[in-house]
């Protein structure tokens, strides 16, 4: 795989062939791919995490519902965006991996998940986010001390 940054600028520095040559210009268009990328993902965890309200005939009160029972769908899927965003992470630069960690962060800090297909979901990007970008890890702590206390056990 190559790396997630942009070569346009090889193009002065180096003796290319044509082809490389448009390689390099066309790489300056993959940063802005990545990100659009994992806008997508974080639109689909956004339609995922909201749940249907429970009706009267449903048993109120149980932790977990037979309903909401992870299928082979989800699995598929959670693994899928689990991969891409680690690819994303390990070969972008550090330019771009700044950027999209905020942006992930920003997205935790505003959605409420309230599926928990949705909450494995951005729990396994974020793990994956602070391995290749440990720094942001820091900013997601103090987020999780400051507004979500009463989840830590």
């Amino acid at each position: 795989m190559v790396a997630i940054r942009d070569y346009s600028d090889c193009i002065k520095y180096h003796t290319l062939t044509d082809e490389e040559k448009a390689l390099c210009k066309m790489s300056a268009r993959l940063p802005v791919l990545a990100e659009m990328a994992l806008d997508k993902m974080l639109d689909i965890i956004q339609c995922l995490s909201v749940t249907a309200p429970k009706d009267s005939s449903s048993a109120i009160g149980s932790f977990k519902d037979l309903a909401t029972k992870e299928g082979d769908e989800e699995k598929v899927l959670k693994k899928a965006i689990n991969r891409c965003v680690a690819a994303i992470f390990k070969n972008a630069d550090d330019p771009v991996t700044s950027k999209l960690g905020r942006k992930m962060l920003q997205f935790v800090k505003t959605n409420q998940f309230e599926s928990s297909l949705a909450t494995d979901m951005i729990a396994s990007m974020m793990a994956s986010m602070t391995y290749e970008l440990p720094s942001i890890w820091i900013s997601f702590a103090e987020h999780v001390l400051r507004n979500l206390r009463i989840v830590l056990t």
